[in-house]
């Protein structure tokens, strides 16, 4: 059995996956059939990751048309030099239902405050702690977005208050661990997560870089007590240019009308 192996700075040849991620929701407004949400996270811009490549990975998604984008976390790398760049790097992603975003970690490290003021300078609708009803057509869904698990004040009740659980609800969270402290709100289709890079480097099966308490949400599809959680493998690197068994990713989530699960199908770029 091979295992891919990407060395080097980030680039227009790194390989690189486009995910299709299909979402079953049984009260799922027949308008949305086939709603999109881009998930772009852990690109870490900055050392290891360049304007160049940043700008290629908005193009890819812009390139994919989907209805929304999420900037999940992690953005940046190790330096709030790297704030300034950010916002027009920022500004390359569009989508008709709006781009949204939340707090990783290295947000917070490097300061939370500098960070959504950046972001939203960028033309990203920060959601700490908060949702907004999105959709088309009249038909809609909630796009709830979590504080960082890790370094933040997560708080999913907080976040979906005021919310009408009728409605379809995406939960977005840097940190899948989140994912198990849902406890509190009426509902949560889906949980979409990161920070993983699904161990970025594993030997053996083994993910080396993984720092979470549930090693089921390391990567893709998994069942969480509320519904389904997908984490992401992430787009960038961060503190050594390297994949191993773990290829970079953008998750496109497509939710579809139905109770039968999900499958997850993969078209690589590379």
């Amino acid at each position: 059995m091979s295992v891919e192996l990407a060395w080097g700075r980030p680039n227009e040849r790194t390989p690189l996956d486009l995910t299709d991620v299909p979402i079953a929701i049984g009260d799922l407004p027949p308008a949305l059939e086939g709603f999109r949400l881009a998930v772009v996270s852990d690109v870490h811009y900055g050392r290891l990751v360049d304007d160049a490549f940043v700008r290629h990975l908005a193009a890819l998604v812009n390139g994919q048309a989907p209805d929304a984008i999420v900037i999940a976390g992690d953005f940046i790398d190790r330096s709030r030099r790297q704030f300034e760049g950010c916002v027009d790097l920022l500004r390359a992603f569009r989508a008709p239902a709006g781009v949204f975003g939340v707090l990783g970690n290295h947000e917070h490290r490097l300061g939370a405050r500098r960070a959504l003021e950046a972001y939203t300078a960028g033309g990203v609708d920060m959601l700490v702690n908060a949702h907004r009803v999105i959709g088309r057509d009249s038909a809609a869904i909630t796009l709830a977005g979590l504080d960082d698990w890790i370094e933040g004040r997560s708080d999913p009740a907080g976040a979906l208050a005021g919310s009408d659980s009728r409605r379809p609800v995406v939960v977005v969270s840097h940190c899948p661990d989140a994912a198990e402290a849902l406890d509190g709100v009426a509902r949560a289709d889906l949980v979409v997560s990161r920070h993983t890079h699904g161990g970025q480097i594993t030997l053996f099966g083994w993910p080396v870089m993984t720092q979470i308490r549930y090693r089921r949400y390391t990567r893709g599809l998994a069942v969480g007590p509320r519904g389904w959680v997908y984490t992401s493998r992430g787009a960038g690197v961060t503190r050594i240019p390297i994949r191993l068994g773990a290829r970079a990713e953008v998750p496109m989530i497509r939710l579809t009308r139905g109770n039968e699960g999900c499958q997850t199908g993969r078209r690589p770029l590379s």
